[in-house]
């Protein structure tokens, strides 16, 4: 499964894959993300389609980006 990861201008983290987006709540959940990407269990990339292994990876964009991430649940 392939997740993407994006900032908006307030400082929220999203990620979505197309169909779905949601913020994440803390930097832990931000982090198993890191973790399943690194081991290989999911595709965690950023707008660049660049793995992340860190918040420095994650770019902020504007609203049309996140909303290209998927639907808000």
């Amino acid at each position: 499964m392939r997740i993407t990861t994006a900032l908006d201008s307030n400082g929220t983290i999203w990620v979505g894959n197309g169909i779905h987006r949601h913020a994440l709540t803390s930097m832990g959940v931000f982090s198993n993300y890191v973790v399943l990407g690194i081991s290989g269990s999911l595709v965690f990339v950023n707008t660049n389609g660049e793995q992340v292994r860190e918040l420095g990876h994650v770019q902020t964009v504007g609203d049309e980006t996140i909303e290209a991430l998927g639907v808000a649940i």
